[in-house]
């Protein structure tokens, strides 16, 4: 029985290790996939009204299977000495992996009792993160967090900048526009949205400045936000070419 949970826990844990843990694993990206377009597709109301059953099928299908993967792990985590008996079994509840199987199943098992919201439909979503577990071993994620390791102190401080020039430049277009646009500028909350999409260089054009102080001061966001954005994103690609040509040496 040890053997046999031990080969399971390579198979789900260490994929990479084995062909049966490759295909094991191809199985279970297949099963996201399908659950995922299952779902995107019935939001169609056309889709929906014509195959509402297959839809069913295929959600309480996958769903199943994701129950019985995660079954799975609680068996064979006992391997991993950090994870063994009831206390390690509660740990590995609240990993962060194991956290997003959980919330993914849980709308499904919840609205077999009555239970539906569009709060839990949101949860659905967490389907999604469930392939962010699948990506866990290959080593262009291992490269990607060394990455958010060795850069952190760097994109921590932009981002702070970031978040600084949002404030300063919000409390200055809500003072120059509140008078001019008392519904549309209403509070410096709101402005908030304004200075975020002038700043991402987005501008849905659902909020907009009509006075010349309030257009100066989107002017000057806008070409801020353009070298601004030009730092984080310019950091984390050199850095993450860096790995992954260090990888490669590594391997070589």
């Amino acid at each position: 029985m040890t053997s046999v949970s031990k080969y399971l826990y390579e198979c789900l844990e260490n994929p990479q290790n084995s062909q049966w843990g490759i295909a094991t694993q191809s199985i279970i990206i297949f099963m996201i996939i399908l659950n995922i377009v299952g779902m995107s597709l019935d939001t169609v109301a056309e889709l929906h009204n014509a195959y509402a059953n297959w839809f069913d099928f295929i959600e309480f299908g996958t769903v199943s299977f994701f129950t019985f993967e995660l079954f799975l792990r609680y068996i064979v985590i006992g391997n991993q000495t950090e994870y063994k008996g009831l206390r390690g079994r509660v740990k590995f509840t609240f990993t962060p992996f194991t956290l997003i199987d959980i919330l993914s199943i849980l709308p499904t098992f919840l609205t077999l009792f009555g239970f539906n919201s569009s709060f839990l439909r949101i949860l659905r979503l967490f389907r999604v993160f469930k392939l962010f577990r699948m990506t866990k071993t290959s080593s262009f994620d291992r490269a990607l967090r060394r990455v958010f390791v060795t850069e952190r102190e760097n994109l921590i401080m932009t981002f702070s900048s970031i978040a600084i020039i949002l404030i300063i430049f919000t409390i200055m277009v809500y003072f120059a526009e509140n008078d001019a646009q008392p519904q549309t500028f209403s509070s410096i909350p709101k402005t908030l949205w304004w200075a975020i999409v002038t700043l991402s260089t987005v501008g849905y054009g659902d909020m907009y400045p009509v006075t010349i102080t309030g257009r100066i001061i989107t002017t000057i966001l806008t070409m801020i936000g353009i070298a601004f954005y030009a730092i984080p994103g310019g950091l984390f690609t050199a850095a993450l070419i860096e790995e992954i040509k260090l990888d490669k040496e590594e391997k070589e």
